[in-house]
């Protein structure tokens, strides 16, 4: 092992620096080269002569010295080897705890190597659904907007084909009212030609075939005019005969020409008179209970006033006939508050007098 380079040589021996101990030399290489503390200076032998003696005794303090200098330098020795252990064991500390720290750092790296490679893995699979969803998304809007367009032209073509099927029924519709509209015109002049000749029945019997054709307003109106025309002169005509038939009192002729004239027109001119022959001639038949409906109504009618006494007169005789005294006794009493003028009042006093005598 090398010597120090701050070991002090002597005549005696090698003693250690501690001035280099402290600069860092081994403890080991130090102690070796320090004398031991038993060392004892070899005096010369032979007679002892002063400057011997004298020089004896200069090595011999010098020895004395000497060994004062080596135990404090071996108590520096000691505190630098307490130091450095200590400074070891510090190391050693930092060492671990450095080792510690690194294998943490090694596992927080593994750990965000690892988080980074999941991330990069999911960042990947996050990257292909997108890009399928999106190519799905694409193709089911490419498939709405193709089903759509074929949806628009199927609809287009069906609207289409229902125009030029309605137009088509349209056209047929047309053709067949034109059609038919000229055989209306046919019909209508063959109708029109029985108002002209004056058969009124058949011009009655035929207008509610007629007015079911397809015939313009002015045509339907003509011919409407033209009808109750012929009903008002064939009531008219009915009710002569039934006048004539009342005369030579044939109840039940007269009866059924009233009712004609009636059945063809209740709205004419001779329709109140009419139905006043109709209820006197029920009267004449015992019909007394047919009558009376009849000449209530006349009665009640605002529209000839002329009929309404003749009426009266003639209901309260038929409830009088049909033992309805109580009715008759009201009608009597109407006709004398209604009409106190008439002809028939005093009648009506006289009967109501009766009436209140007997019943």
């Amino acid at each position: 092992m090398p010597s120090t380079p701050a070991a002090v040589h002597c005549s005696s021996g090698v003693v250690a620096d501690p001035v280099g101990a402290r600069r860092g030399a081994p403890p080991h290489a130090m102690t070796s080269t320090m004398p031991s503390s038993q060392t004892r200076l070899r005096m010369p032998s032979g007679s002892a002569d002063p400057a011997t003696l004298l020089r004896a005794s200069r090595l011999s303090l010098a020895s004395g010295r000497d060994r004062g200098v080596e135990r404090g330098a071996m108590h520096e020795i000691d505190d630098e080897l307490r130091e450095i252990k200590r400074e070891i064991i510090e190391s050693r500390g930092l060492v671990i705890k450095t080792n510690n720290l690194a294998n943490a750092l090694s596992a927080d790296i593994k750990s965000i190597a690892k988080r980074q490679q999941g991330y990069e893995r999911r960042l990947g699979w996050n990257s292909a659904t997108a890009y399928i969803v999106f190519v799905v998304v694409v193709f089911a809007a490419l498939k709405f907007a193709v089903d759509a367009r074929v949806d628009a032209i199927e609809a287009t073509s069906k609207h289409l084909r229902d125009e030029n099927g309605r137009l088509s029924s349209d056209f047929e519709a047309l053709r067949q009212r034109e059609a038919e509209r000229q055989a209306a015109e046919l019909e209508a002049a063959k109708f029109y030609d029985f108002a002209k000749q004056g058969k009124r029945p058949e011009l009655i019997r035929g207008w509610e075939t007629m007015r079911s054709k397809p015939l313009s307003k002015a045509e339907a109106q003509f011919l409407a005019d033209a009808v109750d025309k012929a009903k008002s002169e064939q009531a008219a005509l009915l009710y002569v005969q039934g006048l004539d038939s009342e005369h030579l009192q044939r109840w039940q002729e007269a009866a059924t020409a009233f009712e004609e004239s009636l059945r063809y027109s209740d709205v004419s001119a001779v329709a109140p008179q009419a139905k006043l022959r109709l209820g006197n001639a029920y009267r004449k038949l015992h019909r007394q209970k047919d009558a009376i409906p009849l000449l209530e109504q006349l009665a009640d009618s605002t529209t000839d006033r002329d009929a309404q006494d003749d009426a009266l007169e003639l209901l309260a005789w038929c409830q009088t006939e049909i033992e309805s005294y109580d009715d008759a006794k009201n009608t009597w009493r109407t006709l004398l508050r209604r009409f106190p003028d008439s002809h028939f009042a005093p009648e009506a006093k006289l009967a109501l007098q009766t009436l209140m005598i007997n019943h």
